[in-house]
């Protein structure tokens, strides 16, 4: 026989959640309950027990159950939710999903086999979901293990290949082992820059934070970008210069410029763009990024990336985070992967939305410094 589930009923009306509680009472399943009449009250629960299955009601005084699912989410919650609302507002049910909810329910229309009904919905469709996305990190990680060691092979190729040469040039020609020896140490270079980007991928690296000024960073990762794909080529930059953030210049100057060389390689005849702005973004703007819930509102450097190529899916968009995904023959390593997890690492956010008539729009945004120092204006 299975254990109850434990259910936590977040509402601070009183008839209604006695009517809730009688509706559950009554209900085919055997359900656990417990109670919470505030947002504040639920989180302490959230702290400290897993629940099996959340019913939120809307409506909770100055905050509502889109707020307690947000945080309880923040807290490695995973529900499954169900939001419970007074009126059958427009839009609600589509806001409840976006916020996290499995499933929503009007107080009006709610009965013991409805409510039962629902609950089994959102726990067989969470547990779905979290054997889907198991699934989607096992492979994750394979791909991940597969690109590194192809990538660190190479490198070690290099290395070993160049002590060999440099060992049977020793004596006889001090200039070849000279050249061996730099073609070591660059590939070693190589190698320990890449050590620390998969460091920051996981969010164990070590930041190297310091002041960026907007103009320098925009510079260092021009320069990144036309190291990547071998050759110069011209970007369309506009808008503030006098802006500085925070972070380590050369994870933020690789992820930028990573983005302007596969936006180059996209179309190579069209010349991208890059518009970088001073915005205030708050909670609603936010919610526009990739997992931006922890994101607080503020200031940031907002950077857009523009590029023309072929027009986009929503599936290629999500696989776009994918390590090593590519449609190109070079690959980016860790990619947009990587590059999101640097911006997230520096209290920032991203999207990658794609373009009206073709190409994408790469959004980074990053929290600005209080006291930037102005640099020269200036564009390549």
């Amino acid at each position: 026989m299975s254990e109850p589930l434990k259910v936590l009923l977040v509402d601070d009306d009183e008839d209604d959640l006695f009517l809730t509680q009688e509706a559950l009472a009554e209900a085919p399943g055997e359900y656990e309950v417990e109670t919470a009449t505030s947002v504040a009250r639920a989180l302490r629960r959230a702290e400290s027990v897993q629940d099996n299955v959340y019913i939120v009601d809307y409506r909770l005084g100055a905050e509502s159950g889109l707020d307690f699912i947000r945080r309880a989410s923040d807290l490695g919650r995973e529900g499954p939710f169900i939001l419970l609302t007074g009126q059958g507002e427009a839009g609600t049910d589509t806001e409840a999903l976006r916020a996290g909810a499995s499933d929503y329910l009007a107080k009006a229309e709610l009965t013991p086999q409805s409510l039962d009904r629902s609950i089994r919905y959102a726990v067989e469709r969470q547990s779905l979901l979290i054997r889907v996305r198991d699934a989607r990190k096992l492979e994750t990680v394979g791909v991940l293990a597969a690109g590194i060691a192809h990538e660190y092979n190479n490198l070690l190729t290099a290395i070993l290949g160049s002590i060999d040469l440099a060992r049977s040039s020793i004596g006889r020609d001090p200039n070849a082992t000279s050249r061996h020896l730099s073609t070591i140490e660059t590939a070693a270079k190589e190698a320990a820059g890449m050590t620390h980007r998969l460091l920051a991928f996981a969010g164990r690296a070590r930041l190297d934070s310091h002041p960026l000024l907007l103009h320098d960073l925009i510079e260092a990762s021009i320069a990144v970008a036309h190291e990547l794909v071998g050759e110069s080529f011209p970007i369309e930059i506009s808008g503030v210069w006098q802006a500085a953030v925070d972070g380590d210049g050369s994870l933020v100057a690789n992820a930028i410029g990573g983005i302007l060389a596969s936006a180059h390689e996209a179309a190579p005849l069209i010349v991208p763009t890059l518009v970088t702005q001073i915005r205030d973004l708050d909670v609603d703007d936010l919610k526009t990024f990739r997992e931006a819930r922890r994101v607080d509102p503020g200031t940031f450097v907002v950077l857009t990336i523009t590029n023309h190529g072929d027009v986009l899916s929503p599936l290629f968009i999500e696989q776009s985070f994918e390590p090593f995904y590519s449609t190109k023959f070079l690959g980016r390593e860790l990619g947009l992967a990587a590059a999101h997890a640097t911006v997230r690492s520096h209290g920032g956010a991203m999207r990658l939305e794609a373009r009206d008539g073709g190409g994408a729009v790469t959004t980074i945004a990053l929290p600005t410094r209080e006291d930037p120092q102005p640099p020269a204006a200036g564009s390549r």
